[in-house]
């Protein structure tokens, strides 16, 4: 997207993601940068960018308005901020996973409610961090597993994670048999959706 004489900048904090990054091929012709980086303190000059991007991290910052102001510093005067923000858990509001709510509780480890699950939330973050709020749309995309291995793979692969590290040995495994006769239950294949806001801000030009 940035062409031939533009720069593209990905920023994670874990080596892994960077390695597959890296890894991953692209489309695009121009060059691109991978760093080890904080994203709530970026290594990088002020107005640098003319655009920023941050796709499902914002729920996971430990403080996401540091990461918004930092984003903000380093977009030039008119830059553009696009956010996808999927902050409610991907059971909530479906009837399908009606029981797993409950199965989270009954384990002792009940999940935490998300800071970004609405639109005004978002829209708040944006403003407190001096973005203009431009668009915000809310999609829902299905979510299909060929069965309950492919889902469990799945599980472990994203921020659910900490989720399940956060169950000692007997829990965990209680929790998986019980996922697992759920699933079963519900038959093949398994089925969920994931809903989520897509955000463009902008930082005011200076007057």
């Amino acid at each position: 997207a940035v062409g031939a004489g533009g720069l593209a900048v990905g920023v994670d904090l874990s080596e892994p993601m960077l390695r597959h990054a890296g890894e991953a091929k692209h489309a695009g012709s121009g060059p691109r940068i991978l760093a080890r980086m904080d994203a709530q303190q970026l290594a990088v000059r002020s107005e640098s960018f003319d655009a920023v991007v941050c796709s499902f991290a914002l729920g996971s910052f430990p403080h996401p308005p540091s990461a918004l102001a930092e984003s903000w510093r380093v977009a030039r005067s008119g830059g553009r901020l696009g956010l996808v923000v999927s902050d409610r858990w991907w059971w909530e509001g479906d009837e399908r996973w009606s029981w797993h709510g409950d199965l989270l509780e009954a384990v002792g480890v009940p999940a935490p409610a998300g800071r970004f699950a609405s639109a005004e939330a978002i829209n708040s973050v944006l403003n407190e961090t001096g973005w203009e709020l431009q668009d915000l749309v809310a999609e829902s995309f299905p979510m299909v597993f060929s069965g309950a291995d492919e889902w469990w793979a799945w599980a472990w692969s994203h921020g659910y994670r900490r989720i399940l590290e956060s169950m000692g040995a007997a829990e965990l495994a209680l929790y998986r048999t019980e996922c697992f006769r759920q699933l079963q239950h519900q038959g093949m294949p398994v089925l969920g959706h994931l809903e989520v806001f897509l955000a463009c801000a902008t930082r005011p030009s200076s007057r």
